[in-house]
């Protein structure tokens, strides 16, 4: 005989399938011109004086008749099914009670229901639109996951519906959901509901979305988890496109990860679907409400992230010199690259760190500042970007969106560097005065974020020169007040009066800087030790001449050099280019 539930051949005189253990039933044409043994109807047969069949499906314990309806002119579903014994709930009364009492949109609708002799029968409306299992056959598609998590959401709104009345569907799967044409879905399929704690004891299963307990295994009873894990299954199913395959007991209940079978999905949906379908009850989700609401806060994050512009993917080439110039006995300068390039669970994290900072105080351990600036803000953006989440503690939350993450961990990475130096400078006397000029940059895909505090500079060059940050300094704000000109600037004896760097007071006033960045853009951070020999059109042309970003930053101080160098000189130069 073949099972009409897997199509597997099973042993002549079995009552049971020998693989997914559904009740096997003799093979019934559609349309049927002969009674049956059985004595179910035909085609042309007239039910209760209004129904007509046209066609008949066996079902379990019972038939499924497609029929008219000459009262109302409509087609219609009959549902029969033999008159349950004493002591036996009727499903089909059943189905007939819960789903006239709920009357709920995303359960079909029943028109009437009656018993004739020791058969009862239920007329429901057909459901229009085709089952998400006939679309997956169809399209040979998966669906997509944010999709997917909606119909999941409203699934357990409905199924809700069912446990709250102590009741069980236990029939869920892809081919008793129908998708209506705006979308929405109807949940089919009543023919196993029962009552909570009155589970019938033969066997009813579907392979591939059936819980393991409904096959006896393990020492937990179906409950309202069993449809959990059929919501799961189902879920997993619309989104990878596959039914899992059932060719040994042993590998019932394996849900592959969505990379084996290269659908991209988040670490956060995959765990959400594989949490639904753990094969051990208590580390499942314990109610359709638990499992929607986790449903909800993961579809509520991927809408956000999807709404998001798509970062530009550009890539970049960089160059770092310091130099302790011709009059200082010590290099106060220190200079950083970072690239945070990691994946996990298939997600990338990738983000770039440039930092100068140029130290101040000399005697007072400037170059100490400008160390423990560096190693700070580095320290902070590892925490930051790959966090360790395994102790008590908490971080704070950030935005999605690149740029506005990235400002933010700009300006606490500063403040958190100005902490740690201004409470050094404080344990010895001979280091009050001590502090840093900084400028740390961020780069993430097309975003630049520049985190600023001193007159360390920030240039950024296309077929134009824009310095970027500005200048805290005397002379800097002469300029910018329009009383003084950047030549006159560059050699005024003033020029080094900072008003506001890193570590020289409790609390840090930070500068922040976006920009969108393209291939092509060249970036530029230097110490003042650099900019003072340069006017803008000579970096701009230096640039464009030397293009390789090391051999401009060589270049620069070379000159520096030749010109006297009568301060530290540290370079950054980035360039960008496509990814490609």
């Amino acid at each position: 005989m073949i099972c009409p539930n897997c199509k597997r051949p099973s042993s002549e005189g079995e009552e049971y399938c020998d693989d997914c253990g559904a009740q096997l039933v003799a093979e019934t044409p559609s349309l049927s011109s002969e009674p049956e043994s059985s004595g179910h109807l035909k085609a042309g047969d007239e039910l209760n004086g209004r129904y007509r069949i046209s066609a008949s499906f066996p079902l379990l314990k019972g038939f499924r008749y497609e029929a008219r309806d000459s009262q109302g002119d409509k087609e219609v579903v009959v549902y029969e099914k033999p008159l349950a014994g004493a002591g036996q709930s009727n499903v089909l009364k059943l189905q007939w009670d819960v789903l006239k009492e709920l009357n709920e949109p995303r359960f079909p609708v029943v028109l009437e229901y009656f018993e004739n002799g020791e058969k009862a029968f239920l007329v429901s409306e057909v459901i229009p639109g085709e089952s998400l299992e006939d679309v997956l056959k169809r399209d040979k598609a998966a669906f997509p996951p944010l999709k997917v998590m909606e119909w999941g959401i409203s699934l357990c709104e409905a199924v809700g519906k069912l446990h709250a009345k102590n009741l069980l569907h236990r029939g869920l799967q892809p081919s008793n959901i129908i998708r209506q044409e705006n979308d929405s879905l109807i949940l089919s399929g009543f023919e196993r509901l029962c009552p909570l704690g009155e589970v019938p004891d033969e066997c009813a299963v579907t392979p591939g979305f059936s819980a393991p307990e409904a096959y006896g295994i393990g020492d937990g009873k179906v409950d309202v988890r069993s449809d959990v894990y059929s919501i799961g299954a189902s879920l997993y199913c619309l989104i990878s496109g596959k039914t899992p395959h059932l060719e040994q007991r042993e590998t019932f209940f394996a849900f592959p990860p969505f990379n084996e079978y290269k659908v991209k999905v988040s670490p956060d949906v995959e765990n959400v679907i594989l949490t639904a379908v753990n094969k051990k009850l208590d580390e499942r989700f314990q109610s359709v409400t638990a499992l929607m609401d986790a449903l909800k806060k993961v579809y509520d994050e991927e809408a956000t992230r999807a709404k998001l512009p798509e970062a530009v993917s550009l890539s970049f080439k960089s160059g770092m010199i310091t130099n302790i110039g011709c009059v200082r006995s010590i290099n106060q300068d220190s200079c950083l690259y970072m690239i945070f390039q990691a994946y996990e669970k298939s997600e990338p994290k990738d983000c770039a760190l440039f930092v100068v900072a140029d130290g101040m105080g000399g005697e007072a351990e400037g170059e100490k500042a400008s160390s423990l600036a560096i190693r700070a803000i580095a320290h902070f953006m590892v925490e930051s970007r790959i966090p360790v989440e395994a102790g008590q503690g908490t971080r704070m939350l950030l935005p999605e969106e690149v740029m506005e993450r990235n400002k933010i961990l700009a300006s606490e990475a500063l403040k958190q560097a100005n902490s740690i130096v201004f409470e050094y400078s404080q344990k010895e006397s001979y280091r009050k005065g001590m502090g840093s000029t900084i400028s740390a940059a961020l780069i993430e895909g097309d975003t630049l974020v520049v985190g600023h505090a001193g007159d360390t500079r920030v240039y950024l060059i296309r077929d134009t020169i824009e310095q970027i940050s500005e200048d805290h300094s005397l002379v800097g704000r002469l300029v910018k007040m329009g009383q003084m000109k950047k030549e006159e600037a560059l050699r005024s004896p003033q020029r080094s009066m900072v008003y506001r760097a890193l570590g020289t007071s409790p609390q840090l006033d930070v500068d922040v800087y976006e920009r969108k960045l393209q291939s092509g853009d060249t970036l530029l951070i230097c110490s003042d030790g650099v900019w003072e020999y340069y006017l803008d059109d000579e970096l701009l042309n230096l640039v464009q001449e030397y293009k390789e970003p090391q051999k401009i930053c060589n270049r620069l101080v070379e000159l520096c050099l030749e010109r006297g160098a009568d301060d530290n000189c540290t370079a950054i130069v980035v360039t960008m280019t496509d990814s490609t």
